[in-house]
């Protein structure tokens, strides 16, 4: 009876150490769980671009077979139909892959937005941020010690990557439906 602390005052006892342990450990598994969020994120990206710059020059390889064979007056004509066609399909797997990239990306992207705004929200806010920086708003930073605003600019916002991403796909699939037209003709 002796050691009782009175009652309506905070103990500090080991009854507190799981909860600031729970604490610290769950902000541990958020911090493990943004980071991983980031780098899956960012291999996500690399394998985006790496996969672009591979169709890129799968379809200028199709394309460049298939003005070779237009040089060649013995050409087989049925590769002449058949290349064009193959460069059609390599342009709806890329696109489709594309879109699967892009969804997954967002997929990790909203993942780490979500424990910064839960978990971080005092410390840091950089994808909340980088948001609203892509849509043009201001975002203050302070560096040494100095208030500084930047804004993306309306050429840096006008055209998002996976857009101009597409329009090259068009392009490929337009020459390749071209080519399949002047065959047929």
């Amino acid at each position: 009876m002796e050691n009782q602390e009175p009652k309506g005052l905070p103990s500090s006892t080991a009854a507190d150490s799981p909860k600031t342990t729970l604490d610290t450990t769950t902000l541990e598994i958020a911090k493990l769980g943004y980071e991983a969020a980031i780098q899956l994120w960012m291999g996500e990206t690399q394998n985006r671009m790496s996969e672009y710059n591979a169709m890129l020059v799968a379809n200028s390889l199709i394309l460049a077979a298939v003005g070779f064979s237009y040089q060649i007056t013995n050409f087989y004509p049925p590769v002449k139909y058949f290349l064009p066609i193959v460069g059609l399909a390599i342009c709806l797997v890329w696109y489709m892959s594309g879109k699967r990239a892009v969804e997954q990306a967002i997929f990790h992207i909203y993942f780490a937005r979500e424990l910064e705004g839960k978990y971080f929200s005092g410390v840091f806010k950089h994808l909340h941020n980088g948001h609203l920086f892509g849509r043009g708003q201001p975002i203050e930073f302070i560096l040494e010690g100095k208030p500084r605003i930047r804004r993306m600019k309306f050429w840096g916002r006008l055209v998002k990557r996976q857009v101009f991403f597409n329009f090259i796909i068009l392009i490929f699939a337009i020459m390749y439906i071209a080519v399949l037209v002047i065959e047929i003709i």
